[in-house]
């Protein structure tokens, strides 16, 4: 793992979760090996699941690949461990500042934390956090700028669009914010949530995948002159 780019979510039902992960292939016969187990969807709800049409990009010799979670039971379970520290043991207190941190054994990471407005959600909202992950502290450093830069545009661009959707549903602040609401849904139980759901955008995950590439695409060939 050089590096590796997550979206990831507070669950209502499973806490702290990963959607989305996008990886650098190398070798187009190694592809099979980074797809995700096929799993029932029983095992997930809306709020967790990716779905999206195949989705692989091409640049030069490098394909980039987005998918669930990573078939490598130690790097699942690195990402895992680096998720539940970013909604636990390293939140900020202010979303719209990043954070860094991590160790050897589970890599190092840069992440940035938002959260969208959803009357269904328990407290009217859903905490997401996208993040950067490399096996060396060295290259997020040497690379912080570019990074951060990168994670506020597309952070940006996603409260953007939610906020037009709430615009044309014409939803106020006090209908979002009402706890209410959310207690007299039937059963009381949260409503799970796809963010396609929530941005009213099909292609909404194909957009995050293809960004995604664009930042290893670049952070990989940055580090490739200090590897010769």
């Amino acid at each position: 793992m050089t590096f590796i780019v997550s979206l990831a979510h507070f669950c209502e039902v499973h806490g702290p979760s990963m959607i989305m992960c996008t990886q650098a292939v190398e070798k187009p016969e190694e592809l099979e090996n980074f797809y995700s187990p096929q799993l029932s969807e029983s095992q997930f709800c809306q709020s967790c699941m990716l779905k999206i049409p195949y989705a692989e990009e091409f640049a030069e010799n490098l394909h980039f690949i987005s998918t669930q979670f990573p078939t490598y039971t130690e790097r699942y379970s690195s990402l895992r461990q680096t998720i539940v520290r970013v909604f636990t043991a390293e939140t900020n207190a202010d979303l719209s500042k990043p954070i860094m941190f991590g160790n050897s054994k589970h890599g190092y990471s840069i992440a940035l934390s938002f959260s969208l407005l959803d009357k269904t959600a328990r407290g009217s909202e859903r905490k997401y956090s996208i993040i950067v992950t490399s096996n060396w502290e060295e290259d997020l450093i040497n690379n912080y700028t570019f990074i951060l830069t990168n994670l506020n545009q597309v952070v940006g661009n996603i409260l953007r669009s939610a906020r037009m959707v709430q615009k044309q549903l014409n939803l106020s602040a006090d209908d979002l914010h009402n706890n209410g609401t959310y207690l007299r849904r039937s059963a009381g139980l949260p409503k799970a949530k796809s963010m396609v759901e929530i941005l009213k955008d099909e292609n909404f995950f194909l957009k995050i995948h293809m960004w995604a590439a664009f930042m290893l695409d670049t952070l990989i060939k940055q580090k490739e002159p200090n590897d010769t």
